[in-house]
């Protein structure tokens, strides 16, 4: 787990409103 993984980070900056409206 390295600190510097801003891979995971930035997916959790999007809103979840996004990922749902596409899941939806």
């Amino acid at each position: 787990m390295t600190p510097r993984a801003p891979a995971p980070r930035a997916q959790d900056a999007t809103p979840p409103e996004a990922e749902q409206s596409g899941e939806d």
